[in-house]
């Protein structure tokens, strides 16, 4: 897409509401404008710690359990969300990059001692793509806390994600019926574990194998006319969490080895989500699902590309003219979802509405709402100047 053009139709598309008239309006911190008018300013840093609590208070069971309920209704007391877990570890840790508040560090260090627990001392589980977001989040965790935990847990689920290889892509699980299928979450996920392995270990053997999955995943799943990636082989469905991690592996192999083609597939896919007709529609990305339909697995789709979408907009292999663009989107989402749930920031799969009363809500969606609030609070910090409603 031609820069200009997508900057012209970008900004065309994030119109945030205006203000209307000179009626005094409170901002999301409860302050008004020293002048009595209409305020659009945000409070990106107060609306995510509230985002967070909202989690803490409607999903987090105990530190007895050390878990999160799989939804708002409690009416499940089973552990099998393991996939989610990682992403909540990632959630937790994007509010102790924030705060640097130690509370998220010890329920960081809870959660995963309950995946330990669960998964007998061995971390590990029957899904390589599950595997492959746990083991990003421990190497996260090991980069911000350095404790050896989390680094052992990364080297013991790369080596049980490496035995999914089978030179003709990479198995999704180690159910025997399911041993031809291959799926794009499997595929990029390991790659970006394999990429961020090779930064610890320095292993060329780590970098070898991360490049071998990208590339038949780039010749078998990538839709090289939308720069977007197919969900599975034979499939014609586009996901948001899978261009999320499209774009996270393209960046992590763009910064370790310099070739363009991953920075170049990086920017068409991160274009595509924010100019598509599969589930960008309106400038809202959309609930997930073949249908639409929410399911305890979709709820997390979107939250995952908005955290590796941040991570690509945070990058300096971007221009500002393109970081502008996309950022004002994920501002613009960012009011949409706040102005719809601010009452009790409860977030369902659709980012246009609030949750209605005894609404179940699932711990993915939640996930996701606190996820981009989390980043809208990091574009507020960093890149003041290119959004629109900041407050600050």
């Amino acid at each position: 897409m031609d820069i200009q053009k997508l900057l012209f139709t970008g900004l065309s598309a994030l119109m945030i509401l205006s203000c209307a008239g000179n009626a005094e309006q409170e901002k999301p911190d409860g302050t008004n404008d020293d002048n009595g008018s209409a305020s659009q300013e945000y409070d990106w840093d107060s609306i995510a710690d509230a985002a967070q609590n909202s989690l803490e208070m409607n999903f987090w069971r105990g530190d007895s359990f050390g878990y999160y309920w799989i939804d708002n209704i409690h009416d499940d007391t089973s552990f099998n969300h393991y996939w989610q877990t990682a992403h909540a570890m990632e959630t937790l840790m994007d509010a102790y990059e924030r705060t640097k508040d130690t509370f998220f560090k010890d329920r960081v260090r809870n959660v995963l001692a309950r995946i330990k627990q669960s998964t007998s001392g061995e971390y590990i589980n029957e899904y390589y793509d599950d595997m492959s977001w746990m083991g990003l989040a421990c190497l996260r965790a090991y980069s911000l806390f350095g404790e050896e935990e989390y680094v052992n847990a990364a080297k013991i689920l790369w080596n049980e994600v490496q035995t999914g290889w089978t030179g003709d892509g990479m198995l999704w699980n180690k159910i025997p019926d399911d041993s031809g299928k291959r799926n794009a979450c499997t595929h990029w996920t390991a790659a970006c574990f394999g990429a961020e392995m090779y930064g610890i270990t320095g292993d060329s053997q780590d970098l070898s194998l991360a490049v071998k999955i990208y590339d038949w995943a780039y010749g078998n799943l990538y839709d090289t006319l939308s720069g977007a990636t197919f969900d599975q082989v034979g499939s014609n469905v586009y996901t948001t969490y899978n261009q999320g991690v499209l774009i996270g592996a393209s960046l992590k192999l763009y910064g370790i080895t310099g070739t363009e083609r991953y920075l170049n597939t990086a920017e068409k896919c991160a274009d595509f989500c924010i100019d598509n007709d599969k589930f960008a529609k309106a400038g809202i990305w959309r609930d997930e699902g073949a249908s639409g339909t929410l399911n305890r697995n979709n709820g997390i789709f979107k939250g995952i590309l908005a955290h590796y979408m941040t991570g690509f907009i945070r990058s300096s292999h971007i221009s500002t003219v393109r970081r502008k663009v996309y950022i004002q989107y994920m501002e613009k989402m960012g009011v949409t979802l706040y102005e719809a749930a601010k009452n009790d920031l409860l977030f369902p799969g659709d980012w246009t509405r609030g949750a209605e009363a005894g609404e179940r809500i699932y711990l993915g969606c939640e996930l996701s709402g606190v996820i981009l609030m989390e980043c809208n609070a990091i574009f507020s910090r960093e890149y003041p100047d290119l959004m629109k409603q900041a407050g600050n």
